[in-house]
């Protein structure tokens, strides 16, 4: 590993090289010990409300910091033992599953309100009843749930598993992306920053959702598309797919690794085959082949406002007309992505494994920021993806940070009965703030490079 290679700053996280005392380390950790004692200590004299289960786990994610700051020290303790290196990841692992096992007797309104009613429809009626329309999301989610009845677990646990397996999935593909620059153990912290970060904690132990299921397998996309192995990428990508439409949010690399020669036009059939694959079973069993494959499109008109609590640039303008402000916003975003396909015939830029994530962060915060008919969760490939670039790019560790913590301000929100910590247009601007300073770094880095000083 090169040895000017440094972690991204955070200021629990300083690595530096001269002599650091006990005493020292006690003043710049007190702030972070007290602060988490007074969650913990909150969550007991609240428990068990939902409140009390957030207080806790802030708390014991808090508590992390500390051991992390030691051990990120190099001087002060031998990573080169390979018994305490599998300790500690055994240990960060144990306290990752721990820290979702708090969640999960937790009852979203996604859970009370659709997902136990499928469960006990395919409870009572068995595989057989997916014939029926009676959900509106991809069939590959309701197999999950029909193998979720056959196992010995209360139906909340059971759901909560498969998404909760996702988690780790999303976070090897992270690890083995990190991995191509940094050493395993970094990217190992890396993946835990990951499996601890609030939004990907909540979604799949408390909220019951499976967005991690598909930005798995985008990051496994991103993974193979930066080790050069195209046809792997088109196939995690077609996976990605048949379990959320908001996938296209990740177009960018498909259609750079197209323009590029990485993947040929027949590749892009892997996402229909792979669809009518996910379909078939359904198919066969009576449900109606012409409403499975319009599914995402009834998806779309579910909700008639142009923002669904998403922390994107329509929560500026609450005002505005939705039908002609929705079309409006569809032609600007598909025009900044024909702007972007353009530059990338004619520039020809060079395919690092920088470029490739950089594009993909591009891509998954600027979609979802104009489109309309967003939702809260929908930038949750670009919180993941924010993390690695955080650990990529060090000086741009806030990004990671003002994406995850602007989405969950809206997943509050939801999960909390309405908690508005701030109101939306906060998050938004949040968000607007990242996008700018990626935007600045990708032009600056391929568009308009700034010239080198020797």
């Amino acid at each position: 590993m090169p040895a000017d290679v440094v972690l991204p700053y955070f200021p629990a996280f300083e690595v530096k090289n001269l002599p650091c005392t006990r005493m020292h380390h006690l003043k710049k950790q007190a702030p972070i010990l007290l602060f988490a004692l007074l969650c913990i200590v909150a969550s007991i004299s609240q428990w068990p409300g939902e409140h009390a289960r957030i207080l806790l786990a802030l708390g014991c994610l808090s508590l992390v910091v500390i051991p992390l700051d030691t051990l990120l020290l190099k001087k002060e303790i031998n990573l080169n033992s390979t018994l305490a290196k599998r300790t500690l990841q055994g240990i960060a692992l144990g306290l990752s599953l721990v820290l979702r096992f708090v969640f999960f007797d937790f009852e979203s309104g996604d859970y009370t309100g659709n997902v136990r009613m499928w469960y006990e429809t395919l409870d009572q009626g068995g595989f057989m009843a997916l014939k029926e329309s009676f959900h509106g999301y991809p069939p590959i989610y309701l197999y999950f749930v029909w193998i979720a009845t056959l196992l010995p677990l209360p139906p909340l646990w059971a759901i909560k598993l498969f998404s909760v397996a996702f988690d780790y999935v999303m976070a090897y593909f992270a690890f083995r992306i990190m991995k191509l620059r940094w050493s395993n153990f970094r990217a190992f912290v890396g993946a835990m920053c990951i499996l601890l970060f609030p939004t990907v904690l909540t979604n799949s132990a408390m909220w019951a959702q499976l967005d991690s299921m598909h930005t798995a397998m985008l990051m496994a996309s991103l993974y193979y598309f930066m080790v050069d192995k195209g046809n792997k990428a088109m196939w995690a990508f077609a996976f990605a797919f048949i379990f959320k439409f908001q996938t296209v949010f990740f177009i960018l690399i498909p259609l750079v690794a197209y323009l590029r020669g990485k993947i040929e036009l027949k590749h892009f059939l892997y996402v229909p085959l792979v669809f009518f694959l996910m379909v078939l079973p359904n198919w066969i069993i009576g449900r109606p082949l012409i409403e499975m494959l319009l599914i995402y499109g009834l998806q779309a008109k579910t909700f008639g406002m142009l923002t669904q609590f998403a922390p994107n640039v329509w929560q500026f303008f609450a005002w505005a007309p939705v039908d002609l402000f929705s079309r409006f916003a569809t032609l600007f975003t598909l025009s900044l992505i024909a702007l972007f396909v353009l530059w990338v015939y004619f520039k020809k830029p060079k395919l690092s494994t920088e470029f490739w994530l950089d594009t993909a962060l591009l891509s998954t915060l600027l979609i979802p920021f104009f489109m309309p008919f967003m939702h809260d969760r929908y930038f949750y490939p670009a919180d993941v993806l924010a993390i690695v670039f955080a650990f990529y790019r060090p000086k741009y560790f806030w990004v990671g940070l003002l994406v995850g913590l602007s989405s969950f301000g809206t997943y509050l929100y939801f999960l909390i009965g309405g908690l508005e910590i701030f109101p939306m247009k906060f998050f938004a601007l949040g968000m607007l703030i990242a996008l700018i300073g990626v935007s600045k770094h990708y032009v600056q880095t391929y568009i308009f490079p700034l010239p080198k000083h020797d």
